[in-house]
């Protein structure tokens, strides 16, 4: 069962009250406290700000000077390559984050656990971008004349799709990069080479460096434009938070003061998901659906977050009372 994080850290926060129904072995916000609101809160404002200045024409260029320094460094850095190497990073936060300092078998199991929800959330966000997102904007990829093939594993790899926007590779780092900054809330810091999965100041320096790489490459290479490579960040970031704050209902139990900052940043999320989505989308009639989905996972949270609250009142009611 979790126990409080240690005081030591100066991200410490105190958790909020868990369900003794789970074992909890990922980092929700149920988990991790109030950091894991203000990551949410600012991740969410961020996400508004490049979804309203992606659309500008400065954002609308791909492609780069074919000199023989930057082919070099393309094919080095290979977007493909980033990315697993910052999955394999970002699993490697979430098992310390279970372990801490122990390694009883049970917390292995539950490390194993975070890393399997991990890879689930990773593809499933695939599904949704490559199938629904990108078909619903219709936007196609830079013309073929700019592209370069380089890249040691990229070269051996053609694009899932014709569309372009928004960016599987954005979306997925924003993904990364928010579970592995959850995981580096509420633990204390490890020694040695553990560090680099504990300490939260290495593990976003970590992962913004490989997920802004990876997307500078793809615009380089003329696979994306900017505007798909932000507008793939702010989507993501609305899409994970609300499938976060569901799996949080089910692990945990929100505390009766966090409720309206977590109904003000919901509302925030659907509102900012469905303009930014009818804004760019080229066909409003298949952007609907998504924004249907959106608004029953919201209301889904809500739901689940004031039952518990309520039911949680009623038997502390009923031990007063005894």
């Amino acid at each position: 069962m979790y126990s409080k994080p240690t005081r030591g850290s100066s991200l410490h926060t105190e958790a909020p009250e868990l369900s003794t129904r789970f074992v909890s072995f990922f980092p929700l916000p149920t988990i991790v406290g109030d950091s894991a609101f203000a990551l949410a809160s600012g991740s969410t404002v961020i996400a508004a700000i490049l979804g309203g200045v992606a659309g500008l024409p400065v954002f609308m260029t791909s492609g780069f000077p074919r000199s023989r320094p930057i082919l070099l460094t393309l094919e080095i850095l290979d977007p493909y390559a980033l990315q697993v190497l910052a999955m394999l990073h970002c699993c490697g936060c979430l098992i310390a984050w279970n372990l801490g300092e122990s390694r009883k078998s049970i917390r292995w199991k539950n490390a194993c656990y975070s890393v399997l929800l991990l890879i689930a959330l990773f593809g499933l966000y695939y599904i949704i971008n490559d199938l629904v997102f990108k078909g619903s904007f219709g936007r196609a990829r830079p013309p073929r004349e700019i592209y370069a093939n380089v890249g040691f594993i990229a070269r051996h790899l053609n694009a899932s799709v014709n569309e372009g926007a928004p960016s599987g590779f954005a979306s997925r780092g924003v993904f990364l990069v928010l579970t592995a900054c959850l995981a580096g809330f509420g633990r204390r810091q490890l020694g040695g080479w553990r560090r680099a999965f504990s300490d939260f100041r290495v593990i976003v320096a970590v992962q913004l460096l490989l997920m802004i790489g990876a997307c500078i490459a793809r615009v380089l290479t003329g696979t994306h434009f900017w505007f798909d490579i932000l507008l793939g960040f702010s989507l993501s970031v609305f899409i994970y938070w609300i499938l976060i704050f569901l799996l949080s209902t089910y692990t945990g139990r929100f505390r009766l003061e966090d409720l309206e900052q977590l109904s003000t940043l919901l509302v925030s999320t659907v509102v900012w998901f469905s303009i930014i989505g009818f804004f760019y989308s080229r066909d409003a009639s298949r952007w609907a659906p998504a924004v249907a989905v959106i608004i029953l996972a919201f209301l889904a949270v809500q739901i689940r977050a004031g039952t518990q609250i309520s039911s949680s009142g009623r038997v502390r009611n009923r031990h007063k009372s005894l």
